[in-house]
């Protein structure tokens, strides 16, 4: 006799149908990452029953994290809110029923783990109407966006999320030049990303630079691009009034933004990131193809959403006015904010949120009272301000582990990204597990930046941190 088959109960999201729910997801509540925060799990919440009748958030959790099966009907639901059409062993499937090669990229087990890396849009929090209007922008006229801001602001964060932005790399490939770990600043970087293989080719080129420059624009012409030069200031010079101009030998970087500019078709855009305005270009003509974004601070609301993104615990409403504090102090500065998140999540706090304001009450205090009292203007000493707190940050960290303030000044004199093994090596004197745990303590306070580029993680130290470093802090080795 032959027996009826029973059908397995429930389905957890493949990773292709996770994909599809994610970029849903993002489109409706833009920029949210792929792990929301509870108050972005309620908004999606909300339009899910505004559609399709009482859900709870739960169920919903369960959906998106796929760590156990969720009931089909429950999850049809949540795809038609989207407008997807979800087809069983495709994009939903049984938990039991997951091939070894094929296993599921949950939350508590994600692609990245043996590098403690989370995914890229993670940490990315706010400025949703900004990247918005600059998609808009760049999707119209407009060919060139200039992203003006202190340092450590978040320019390079923010031409990276337009980079990948979904619309956005449609119609246009992101390229590089990364003037950072750059051996030599000059324009040559630039012609080299452009024309690539054809400026060897045609080593006429480096001789004319008339022709190198109508070549370049001929082949962002026919090969539309997003060419993305990220730390521009590093060919500006200051005139000592206020204004910059080009480095000697290098105001063909105006001439090359001109004939952007100018050009009867341009099809490529061109993201800027500078700490310092732009020489006039076009003699202030074609407003509608150049535009800067002076950058500042995020808000409260983006501030403490990236405090939960960093895993930083808002218990109660004390907690959350000591946090509001802190941002209104450093203006929402995300990089101050997130060595203080990095401070607040280790050793001696381990997350204390009043254990660390109760220690540095004093400090925070006198801040509050000199902006009180009109002695910061705003944002005329935010770049100290910041400063300091890197140069505190610093201190604790020598204090708590050597090793790691050891490594992080040695490591200030790499030029560039570099891999874990190089890190290591500035302090290979070092026993092979206080090596480890410098490097570890270094991620754990945010201290590293990281990319991933060709399945390869490289980690560097933000530009302030770096300067910070070789400037201030190699007295401590010295003394030592």
């Amino acid at each position: 006799m032959n027996e009826k088959k029973t059908r397995k109960r429930g389905r957890i999201l493949t990773d292709k149908g996770f994909d599809k729910l994610k970029n849903a997801v993002n489109k409706k509540f833009p920029f949210f990452g792929i792990q929301p925060t509870d108050k972005e799990f309620e908004q999606i919440l909300s339009l899910i029953i505004e559609k399709q009748g009482d859900f709870s958030l739960d169920t919903f959790k369960k959906i998106w994290k796929r760590e156990e099966n969720a009931d089909t009907k429950y999850i049809k639901a949540v795809a038609e809110t989207f407008d997807l059409k979800f087809e069983d062993n495709i994009d939903y499937i049984h938990k039991d029923d997951l091939p070894n090669t094929a296993e599921q990229k949950t939350l508590s087990s994600p692609d990245t783990a043996d590098t403690d890396i989370e995914d890229s849009n993670l940490r990315w929090v706010g400025r949703a109407e900004l990247i918005f209007d600059l998609r808009q922008k760049l999707s119209g006229e407009l060919r060139i966006i200039s992203i003006v801001g202190i340092t450590g602001i978040g320019k390079t964060s923010l031409a990276t999320r337009l980079s990948v932005d979904e619309q956005i790399s449609n119609f246009l490939t992101p390229s590089w030049v990364r003037f950072y770990d750059a051996p030599t600043k000059t324009f040559d970087l630039v012609a080299q990303q452009v024309l690539a293989e054809k400026l060897s080719a045609q080593p006429q080129l480096q001789q004319d630079r008339k022709a190198l420059l109508q070549a370049m624009i001929n082949e962002l012409q026919v090969r539309p691009i997003l060419l993305i030069i990220d730390m521009l200031e590093a060919v500006l010079i200051s005139d000592g009034k206020g204004s910059h101009f080009w480095q000697e030998g290098e105001s063909i970087f105006g001439d090359f933004l001109e004939r952007i500019i100018l050009a009867e078709n341009m099809p490529s855009r061109v993201i800027l990131t500078s700490q310092y305005s732009l020489p006039v270009l076009a003699q202030g003509r074609y407003d509608e193809r150049i535009w800067e974004e002076r950058l500042e601070g995020l808000n409260q609301e983006e501030s403490l959403r990236l405090f939960e993104r960093w895993n930083v615990s808002i218990e109660n409403s004390q907690t959350e006015d000591f946090l509001t504090r802190i941002i209104k102090i450093y203006e929402g500065h995300p990089l101050a904010l997130k060595l203080i998140a990095g401070d607040i999540l280790n050793e001696p706090y381990q997350g204390d949120i009043e254990a660390f304001w109760e220690e540095n009450k004093p400090h925070f205090e006198a801040m509050e009272r000199q902006i009180r009292n009109g002695e910061n203007v705003r944002s005329k000493y935010i770049i100290e301000k910041v400063r300091s707190r890197v140069e505190d940050t610093l201190k604790r960290l020598y204090s708590s582990h050597q090793y790691a303030y050891l490594m992080l000044s040695m490591g200030a004199e790499l030029e560039c990204f570099a891999e874990k093994l190089a890190w290591l090596t500035v302090v290979c004197d070092a026993p092979e597990k206080e090596q480890d745990l410098a490097f570890a303590t270094l991620k754990k306070r945010f201290l590293l930046e990281w990319e991933k580029p060709h399945n390869k993680v490289l980690y560097r130290l933000h530009n302030l941190i770096q300067n910070v470093a070789l400037e201030d802090n190699l007295g401590y080795i010295e003394e030592d």
